[in-house]
């Protein structure tokens, strides 16, 4: 079984590698990819029962924790391995909200491909809470 995105508040990617008899197949690596995604996303059915849909993307950033081009090959042993991070997200982002008509979410997923080719994915997701300034706002009903 592996685990992924162990939640602390240092900000580390936690993977969890079972005991098992290990790989030691040079040519094949462990790889782990994180992406980190940001999305407004409104369906909405109009009087003419057409289904209008839109999707705005906020934060779209990926990046490979191990397995580099170029990097020697590395194989994970059986355990915890941690991975620190850091991540600033832009300003101004929406924050996160759910609604009946559409949403905005956030989330980190990651995905470790086992040596045999196998890939294990996981994801989590995070809130932005981001203050208004309704002061600064046109007004809506005029």
């Amino acid at each position: 079984m592996y685990s992924f995105l162990g939640s602390d508040s240092k900000r580390n990617l936690t993977v969890t590698i079972p005991d098992r008899i290990p790989t030691t197949k040079p040519a094949n690596p462990h790889r782990l990819h994180f992406h980190v995604v940001g999305e407004g996303v409104v369906r909405v059915k109009s009087p003419r029962a057409e289904r209008l849909y839109d999707r705005e993307n906020y934060i779209d950033f990926r990046m490979r924790l191990l397995g580099e081009p170029g990097q020697g090959p590395v194989l994970l042993s059986p355990g915890i391995h941690s991975f620190p991070f850091k991540l600033g997200l832009p300003l101004g982002l929406p924050s996160t909200f759910l609604g009946k008509h559409g949403w905005v979410q956030y989330y980190c997923k990651a995905a470790l491909r086992e040596p045999n080719g196998l890939t294990h994915k996981n994801q989590q997701v995070f809130i932005v809470m981001n203050p208004i300034d309704l002061n600064l706002e046109p007004p809506i009903l005029a």
